[in-house]
């Protein structure tokens, strides 16, 4: 008996069809060319990029669609159930040849316009003319579209989409979009069905589309008792901008009627703990999947606690939430009641970051932060022991004060480079290159970070009972923050304080000092109209001893001039003048210096790091200018060398090994003397300076 594939179950039929498109896909080019005139002036034939997956699809279906009715209706709904419309970017030039591989002529000089919203506006034709073909779509994604104009063509689209289950739109929508539009949207359709699965999309714009008038609209659909958020089950916050972003206000009129199971808050800087936790607390009892990772301009940040407005323990926020089992979040801080419940649903990979420990602070300069955070560890073991005994494997991985716990390992991965400057090279003992960067797997995000090293728990208390570096803080504002502490401190103080009182300041300059900016300025100097006698009492008397610090102005846009100019309190200390002083002369013959192991010394080196670790960390100054034919490349700063300026004398000895001699070298230039080389440190040297400078 003949059978005939039209009388096959749709299920099979269905099955028979996609593996034929999944065929003819595999002869269908995956790549779009073009061509480039920047290397040669008649064009060379280049690869653009992959056809797009939407597009893919529809040309593995061409011969499908051409059978009958009912195989063109399964190959609509096989190439529309994912559909990608993206603005169109870039330009074109028309160029005449026959061939690709050998290109006649040369291209025009006119460039071919095509409107960048082309796809949009024939996606709306399209949905319109055949509404049957919009009933095919189940994910739609909108990329480039952030107008007012556009805005509307795209909820045009989602309405004649009668099967949407998952949408990705502009953040803009939730602006220009009116109450019927969201409605419309969110409400349940005749045949039951609703939207489940909604993320909304943020990017920085130019600064004449945010300042631009006719872009400030807000129609406030939220406000309206008609948009309901109850049907859908995903959220998905992402990006950044500053043209009316989504922030706590819009999450609060949203937790009204939202119940999810999955909320995703990343790289965000509009919202804080403040909206988090009102969302939390609206899917407490449905709530299984949690992301949260706000942005800053380096990276990930830790959101503030007092954001959250009523004081909330967001350590007991997350218990609460009895389902919620895939859990990525950033928190003001932690401790051990977050993993004390042993009946909380978490699976697979868990990761928290914190700043600190709840109530007592920062982990690396507090001893009781670093027992709490003991008790932490204990109780991360213990959960993924039970869990492990009920069935999932539960691994749990703590982010906090850029450092990385493996429990499951004991293992601690993070920038060590620090700490083995401080030991002078005598911890950590054993370490092993990690897989792991500042933001987890994901790496360094292409900044300046320096690979992370792994080491063991044990050696990593260790370290931490030998001492850590104190806290570097900005002063975007010195000469109102840091300018009053260097005026008490003159005349040592004064290549500091002129460079910070110079009127014109580059983007890239920063000022770090061992003080928080909050800091109240010392007593101020007497007044010159005060009476004479009060003034003579007050200069004869004895200063009052200065507040230990250093302090640093840097610029690395300004090499190979000066970068950096550092200023320490040790320099006033009496004991530094007992140093050998050190004449510099022409000729590479080795310096030698001692330093002495006083307390004093100690601590102002570990100021002094403190603020040299926080220009390590800034962003590289970019790349360097290729060198001319006039240029003696080995005379040029690395991008890995800082250039300091007017160094104290009494500085010198704790930027180097106790054991170093320090070369002398002549200041850098672009037109350096042949018979002068630099010379470099022993690379045996523990020390961080390469050479001190002769003035020219």
């Amino acid at each position: 008996m003949t059978a005939n594939i039209l009388s096959l179950p749709y299920e099979l039929l269905s099955s028979i069809l996609e593996t034929a498109a999944t065929c003819n896909a595999r002869d269908i080019q995956l790549y779009t060319y073009g061509l480039d005139t920047t290397t040669n002036t008649k064009g060379q034939r280049i690869l653009r990029g992959q056809v797009a997956p939407d597009a893919l699809r529809w040309l593995s279906t061409e011969a499908i669609r051409c059978v009958n009715g009912q195989w063109h209706d399964w190959a609509a709904r096989y190439a529309l159930q994912d559909l990608y419309i993206r603005r169109w970017r870039g330009s074109e030039r028309w160029i005449q040849s026959r061939k690709l591989d050998s290109i006649h002529g040369y291209p025009s000089k006119d460039v071919v316009y095509r409107d960048p919203y082309c796809s949009l506006r024939k996606t709306v034709d399209l949905f319109t003319h055949y509404p049957a073909l919009a009933s095919s779509v189940r994910r739609i994604f909108f990329d480039g579209f952030y107008g007012l104009e556009t805005c509307s063509m795209i909820f045009k689209v989602l309405h004649h989409c009668s099967e949407l289950d998952s949408a990705s739109l502009p953040w803009t929508t939730l602006r220009y979009g009116s109450v019927d539009d969201w409605a419309r949207l969110l409400r349940p359709r005749a045949n039951g069905t609703a939207l489940s699965s909604l993320a909304l999309l943020a990017v920085e714009l130019k600064r004449s589309q945010i300042t631009d008038h006719a872009r400030q609209v807000d129609k406030k659909p939220l406000d309206s008792s008609e948009v309901d958020f109850i049907r859908l089950l995903k959220l998905k916050l992402s990006g950044s901008s500053s043209l009316m972003p989504i922030n706590d206000d819009d999450l609060i009129t949203i937790s009204r009627t939202a119940r999810l199971e999955e909320l995703h808050i990343t790289g965000t800087t509009a919202i804080t703990t403040k909206g988090l936790v009102a969302l939390g607390r609206a899917s407490q009892d449905t709530l299984r999947v949690l992301e949260h990772s706000p942005l800053s301009d380096d990276g990930f940040k830790h959101p503030d606690a007092s954001s959250a407005g009523d004081n909330s323990h967001l350590c007991q926020e997350l218990i609460n939430c009895p389902h919620l089992g895939s859990l990525a979040v950033s928190l003001p801080s932690i401790c051990d009641n977050l993993f004390s419940n042993s009946s909380i649903e978490w699976v697979g990979d868990v990761q928290i970051r914190a700043a600190g420990i709840c109530g007592i602070g920062s982990l690396k300069h507090s001893t009781a932060a670093q027992h709490a955070f003991a008790n932490i560890l204990s109780e991360v073991r213990s959960l993924m022991k039970a869990r492990e005994e009920k069935g999932p494997k539960l691994n749990i991985e703590i982010f906090i004060n850029h450092l990385i716990f493996e429990a499951s390992k004991g293992l601690v991965h993070a920038d060590l480079s620090v700490g083995e400057l401080l030991s002078d090279g005598s911890w950590p003992l054993h370490q092993a290159p990690s897989h792991k960067g500042p933001y987890g797997q994901t790496g360094q995000y292409g900044k300046d970070e320096q690979p992370y090293s792994c080491i063991s728990e044990a050696e990593f208390v260790e370290g931490l009972q030998k001492g850590s570096l104190p806290a570097a803080h900005h002063h975007p504002f010195p000469l109102k923050t840091l300018a009053p502490h260097l005026l008490h401190l003159l005349p040592n103080s004064l290549p500091l304080l002129r460079r910070i009182q110079f009127p014109h300041s580059s983007p890239s300059a920063h000022v770090f000092a061992t003080f928080p900016p909050s800091a109240p300025p010392p007593s101020s100097p007497p007044s010159s109209t005060s009476n004479p006698a009060s003034k003579t009492r007050a200069l004869t008397s004895p200063p009052p001893p200065p507040l230990q610090f250093a302090a640093t102005h840097v610029d690395r846009s300004r090499a190979p001039e000066t970068e950096c100019w550092l200023f320490s309190t040790y320099e006033l200390h009496p004991s530094h003048h007992n140093f050998t002083s050190f004449p510099i002369s022409a000729s590479p013959a080795p310096i030698e210096y001692s330093l002495r192991s006083t307390p004093e010394a100690e601590e102002a080196r570990l100021h002094v790091l403190a603020v040299l670790n926080a220009v390590a960390c800034l962003a590289p100054p970019g790349p360097s200018p290729a060198p001319s034919d006039d240029d003696d490349d080995q005379h040029l700063p690395a991008q890995d060398t800082l250039i300091l300026g007017t160094l104290h004398e009494s500085l010198v000895p704790l930027l180097t090994s106790p054991l170093d001699s320090l070369p002398a070298q002549r200041v850098l230039s672009r037109s350096p003397s042949p018979s002068s080389p630099r010379p470099f440190a022993d690379p045996r040297s523990e020390g961080i300076l390469s050479g001190v400078g002769e003035p020219t």
